[in-house]
């Protein structure tokens, strides 16, 4: 499991990444140095939160696709709920533009 790549390539922190997926920071340390799995779904919440797709994320790209700003030191749970949702959507035309684009092909 690459997290840590993922996080220190987004300019997160593990305490960052842990608010993000609603766990304790020990908890990202014990997935990076794999005493434990990281679940799909925490995974999921991170991936929507970066606005990177899974398959991206399988295929080693850790990027952002979506760029949102925010202050980190300042954000709520809401703003952060926000922020996903934001991605989500964005991703979500993404596909249903691709969709279009083949299917006018």
């Amino acid at each position: 499991m690459e997290l840590k790549k993922l996080r220190e390539t987004n300019g997160l922190t593990q305490e960052d990444v842990a608010k993000i997926i609603g766990v304790q920071r020990e908890v990202i340390s014990y997935y990076e140095h794999g005493k434990r799995e990281i679940p799909v779904t925490n995974l999921k919440k991170l991936l929507n939160f970066l606005g990177i797709e899974l398959e991206d994320f399988k295929n080693g790209k850790y990027e952002k696709k979506i760029q949102v700003a925010y202050r980190k030191d300042d954000i709520s749970e809401e703003d952060f709920n926000q922020v996903i949702w934001l991605n989500k959507f964005v991703m979500n035309l993404s596909d249903l533009k691709k969709i279009n684009t083949e299917e006018v092909k």
